[in-house]
């Protein structure tokens, strides 16, 4: 039996085995215990919010047990879209609540930092942070991967990166639970006066 998954805004079908995504993935397992389909048939789902290359990187880790990110044609955005890919397949995982595959992910990305020479893009970390709950595995490696190996750079150049707030206050309570050098105090000073200033900011009264 095959689950007829459709994802994308576009609407693209994928099939996929019942028995192989069902054993990895609780979001589908849970879909086989409802009453709404009959055993033989092919069991619709719809997913318009799931990237249709995201799935396809998904489904082939289920029958494969391999992580196949497609390089990239231009050699300049070869880091950000093994990134991005890396990225937007752990919140898969976690939307799809396959802990397996989160944690397939999140070694790969591991094993992948000694390449990644640059910051995360702001674009990239505000993703993570819409996407995800706190204190995730992914959370947790782009807030190292900005304060540990890009310290210094991360001090001088924060406030001009346009990160997520709630970026910035995890950074900060990660400055205040570890040892720091004198770079980081100065950071995480000025990452709170930034905070503190934007929770003093007039909030929009609802109009009655």
């Amino acid at each position: 039996m095959m689950f007829s998954v459709r994802v994308d805004k576009h609407g693209e079908f994928i099939f996929v085995s019942k028995d192989l995504i069902s054993e990895t993935s609780a979001f589908f397992r849970d879909i086989t215990h409802c009453d709404n389909w009959r055993p033989g048939h092919t069991i619709p789902v719809d997913l318009p919010e799931v990237d249709a290359e995201s799935f396809k990187i998904y489904v082939h880790w289920v029958n494969t047990g391999k992580l196949i990110i497609k390089p990239c044609r231009c050699e300049n955005l070869h880091d950000f879209h093994e990134q991005e890919s890396l990225i937007e397949a752990f919140i898969l995982g976690d939307f799809l609540d396959d802990s397996a595959y989160r944690q397939h992910v999140i070694g790969v990305i591991i094993a992948k930092l000694s390449s990644w020479n640059e910051f995360l893009p702001s674009d990239l970390i505000a993703r993570i942070w819409a996407a995800t709950r706190s204190k995730t595995p992914l959370r947790i490696f782009a807030l190292q991967w900005m304060l540990v190996k890009h310290e210094e750079s991360f001090a001088l150049n924060f406030e001009s990166l346009g990160l997520p707030k709630e970026f910035l206050a995890d950074a900060l309570e990660l400055m205040f639970s570890r040892s720091k050098p004198v770079t980081s105090q100065l950071c995480a000073d000025s990452l709170r006066q930034l905070l503190l200033k934007g929770s003093e900011e007039p909030r929009h009264q609802i109009e009655r």
